[in-house]
């Protein structure tokens, strides 16, 4: 909890676009981690929303450009206007061009290798985890180039990581 003197970090609330109330709390937040050198801020949490827990995360990465790049991961949906728990939550995910191919590393923890599910369309990958599975997850991820192939696929210790030429 911040003393009475220092300000939030950024306010985390609900609403269209995600998770942060103001484009200017994320410049602010962007600002400060330049200011301190961080290249990533990261913020998770857990509460109680009706007989459901949910679970919420934010990461902030500034890219080499210097541009901060914003992902939400959990299991919190928005329907109506009102945030709503989803059965599956979203892994946080990581998208790296390199020499040629892509590297897509995701979190996926507490789940059993052979309950991921992963397929490619064009330039869409998706993760998903089998409805038998432990914790369920699901995400689609754009890529920025539409896939030849596969090239290798590993998960260990909670960590998938996807090659794609």
């Amino acid at each position: 909890m911040p003393s009475k003197k220092e300000k939030p970090v950024a306010d985390l609330t609900f609403g269209f676009g995600g998770i942060f109330k103001s484009i200017g709390d994320l410049m602010e937040l962007a600002n400060k981690m330049q200011q301190e050198g961080k290249e990533e801020f990261r913020k998770t949490g857990e509460f109680g929303l009706g007989k459901s827990k949910a679970m919420y995360g934010i990461n902030i990465r500034v890219g080499p450009e210097g541009k901060p790049k914003l992902e939400t991961f959990g299991n919190i949906g928005e329907k109506l206007g009102k945030p709503t728990i989803k059965k599956e939550r979203e892994p946080l995910t990581d998208v790296f061009q390199e020499k040629g191919n892509v590297r897509v590393v995701a979190e996926l923890p507490g789940v059993d290798e052979k309950d991921i599910a992963t397929s490619v369309k064009g330039n869409m990958l998706t993760i998903s985890t089998a409805k038998s599975a432990k914790s369920q997850y699901y995400k689609e991820i754009e890529l920025p180039k539409p896939v030849k192939k596969t090239l290798k696929v590993s998960y260990k210790n909670g960590i998938l990581e996807i090659i794609l030429k």
